[in-house]
């Protein structure tokens, strides 16, 4: 979660050491109950708690001073209920409470999970999260930090998991992941767990897992988290992650948590597979980090199990609506245990939108992003008949990096071979300050895999270019290349969007709509097709054999140069034309083409760029 203050009450010591709690993991067939606390009393037990006072931001620009005080802080009614309150106390503004096991429960690996109902309101920063006893490896982050369960005031739909590490402060690291579901989690109560293991950590909402991290992903990094660990519970006001209380912000707020519990020899299973998906289409789910003796599978209603049931793995052709795939599973002597991965359904109409910025989103940002700037609701910079708007995607490029990258992680698609044969089309709205002609690639990747030296994990790039400057337009997507085939296209997992690649420029972007197009049953997005540039330039035949004919409209340009290159990128033609006003049904000879697909580009002397798709018989 952030910068932890060790108070000087934390400065204990140890002179017997048979009368610490140390919990480490324990070989056994079945979860083990190693401590808890129900919080079934009438106060704070304070063998188990200390409390966390004071103010001065925590190093992370907080806002609010932690006390020990009952309006702060109490047990009832069978939960702990921290309270955020607005008042003048020492030198803050806010009051509010932080407790933590330090010195009295501390834990290597295993299960740690707190049912916890969060607050509702901008500027609050309710944290489960946990701190090394020691610091073995030095000072934060070198020793390392694991944050269970974070959230933003704001957003009562998302809860986030991360570790922070580093040799230093100035080479702090962080790796982690975002949990989005359907409930208002202020509503009600929710578990929130983490599962940690020797070289491996994942993170749960309601048993659903929504990321995991390894050692080896962190690599050459060292990885601090093999040592023992306390916990802490607390209710942020303001700070650098949620942003500070405004003329929305209404308090007091409660945190309440019904129980804390640590168990040894964790051993969840982990539903693999689609947690956004289209209606429609067909999925794999599959149990991953284990094996039962047994499998009962359930899926929402409307959708199909095509085959699998019984196994760890089944084939699922989801329905109009979402719900959760749940498995029950008989292990040993351990009995019946059910786990489950909620899934959202998208309807499937011509347009699927992947995110336009407001309520559809499919696709979820990347942390590893280069950008200087990125805001995922930023106002609409010209409200327009193309995009009409109020909140768009602001990105700016880093002028450092050549190959700067907005990256998003996708769950939701099956296959990429229909947008690789052309049956599903891509498309953006784009307005940018970049020159006309501005190339914007949209990679298919393998997360994984893509770590790796190009071009390891990158199944297929498709390209368009701008047309206009400083006013939306919608471009569409061609497929340039496929510089993976080893990258099959059932693993597609990450989309890596690249602004103006192979130069070192800082433009800005506003996008919107990223969605793809059912060009079998729906055809292509008419205001596209029908533009004056899709106009200008037509091919025929098309499939062709041998010949294939241009026409042109009538061009500004007095040149025009074409380019056709295979799926792999690679030049197979040039043909120059020094006068190109208007040309009718010219001859160009592919007769050396082998049979596939090919992109032809056009470019015109004053930088207009078009791009067509052939198919070569």
């Amino acid at each position: 979660m952030r910068l932890f203050k060790k108070k000087d009450m934390y400065t204990i010591t140890l002179i017997v050491l048979s009368c610490m709690f140390h919990y480490a993991s324990i070989a056994q067939v079945c979860p083990t109950l190693a401590w808890s606390d129900e919080f079934n009393g009438t106060s704070l037990n304070t063998v188990d708690w200390n409390y966390d006072t004071g103010g001065g931001g925590y190093g992370n620009n907080e806002l609010q001073n932690y006390t020990n005080r009952a309006q702060n802080i109490k047990v009832e009614n069978g939960n702990l209920v921290i309270t955020a309150l607005q008042e003048n106390y020492g030198a803050e503004n806010y009051t509010s409470a932080k407790i933590n096991t330090y010195g009295k429960h501390f834990f290597t690996y295993g299960r740690m999970e707190a049912r916890i109902k969060l607050p509702k309101t901008q500027g609050l920063w309710p944290a489960f999260w946990m701190m090394p006893e020691t610091s073995a490896y030095g000072t934060w982050p070198a020793s390392g930090e694991i944050d269970i369960m974070e959230m933003k005031g704001s957003d009562v739909y998302t809860t986030y998991g991360t570790i922070h590490y580093g040799s230093n402060f100035a080479n702090h690291k962080y790796s982690g992941g975002g949990y989005s579901g359907v409930d208002d989690l202020s509503a009600g109560f929710h578990t929130y767990a983490v599962e940690w293991k020797k070289d491996t950590i994942s993170w749960f909402v309601d048993d659903v897992n929504f990321y995991t991290i390894t050692k080896t992903a962190i690599s050459p990094d060292n990885w601090p988290l093999d040592q023992d660990f306390f916990l802490i519970l607390n209710l942020a006001v303001g700070g650098w992650f949620g942003g500070n209380p405004d003329g929305s912000t209404v308090l007091p707020q409660t945190m309440e948590v019904d129980y804390v519990r640590v168990y040894s020899n964790p051993n969840t299973l982990i539903i693999a597979g689609a947690n956004k998906a289209i209606a429609g289409q067909t999925y794999q789910y599959k149990i991953e980090n284990g094996v039962a003796d047994s499998y009962s599978w359930a899926v929402p209603a409307g959708a199909t199990i095509v085959s699998g049931q019984g196994t760890n793995t089944i084939v699922v052709t989801l329905g109009s609506t979402g719900g959760n795939i749940s498995v029950d599973v008989v292990r040993g002597t351990c009995g019946v245990s059910t786990y489950s991965k909620t899934v959202s359904v998208i309807s499937n109409g011509c347009n699927v939108i992947f995110t336009d910025s407001e309520s559809n989103i499919l696709m979820i940002p990347a942390s590893s992003s280069t950008g200087t700037a990125y805001d995922a609701t930023a106002a609409n910079v010209a409200i327009d008949a193309v995009n009409g708007s109020s909140k768009v995607t602001y990105y700016k490029r880093n002028g450092g990096e050549q190959y700067d990258v907005l990256q998003y992680r996708v769950s939701f698609l099956p296959t990429s071979l229909d947008y690789e044969n052309g049956n599903n089309v891509l498309y953006m709205d784009v307005h940018t300050v970049a020159p006309i002609g501005t190339v914007i690639n949209w990679q298919f990747e393998n997360k994984a895999r893509v770590s790796q030296a190009y071009p390891v994990g990158r199944r297929a790039v498709f390209q368009a270019r701008t047309t206009v400057q400083n006013a939306w337009e919608k471009l569409k997507f061609t497929l340039i290349s496929k510089p993976d085939l080893a990258t099959l296209p059932t693993e597609i997992d990450q989309f890596s969007i690249l602004f103006n690649p192979y130069s070192y420029t800082t433009d800005a972007y506003y996008i919107d709509n990223l969605l793809r197009r059912d060009v079998v049953n729906c055809g292509l997005i008419t205001a596209v097709e029908s533009s004056t540039n899709e106009q200008n330039f037509t091919l025929n035949p098309n499939p062709a054999k041998g010949q294939l004919f241009l026409t042109t409209g009538a061009l500004s340009s007095a040149s025009l140069n074409i380019t056709i290159v295979n799926v792999l990128g690679i030049t197979q033609l040039n043909k120059h034309y020094d006068s190109a006003y208007s040309l009718q049904n010219e001859s160009i000879d592919i007769s050396a083409l082998q049979s596939g697909i090919y992109l032809v580009n056009f470019k015109t002397q004053d930088g207009v760029v078009t791009s067509k798709k052939i198919v070569v018989e």
